[in-house]
């Protein structure tokens, strides 16, 4: 039998590549970063490990700004910080 595929992505915090299903991708919807807890929003995926120091490496890096090509304001990253913080497969309602 062969081996299963696992698709890998690299988080723009640490740079380290790891299975897609342990990062979280970060999508700009309508000029606002959201978490994308169920990988279904459309549009450019970040992804970053649920580290909060990913999360603060990817923000002084500017890797938000860089990759959607967009000025990012400092409120808009609250959100990710509070998904961050959460385990993976759990969604906030909204």
């Amino acid at each position: 039998m062969t081996e299963r595929y696992v698709p890998m992505r690299r988080c723009a915090g640490c740079m380290k590549s790891q299975p897609k299903a342990g990062l979280l991708r970060v999508v700009s919807v309508e000029g606002t970063l959201r978490a994308d807890e169920k990988n279904r929003l459309p549009g450019r995926g970040v992804y970053i490990c649920r580290d909060p120091k990913c999360l603060q490496a990817a923000v002084r890096k500017n890797a938000f700004s860089r990759n959607f090509r967009r000025a990012i304001r400092e409120d808009e990253y609250e959100p990710l910080r509070d998904a961050v913080k959460r385990p993976a497969g759990t969604v906030e309602v909204v």
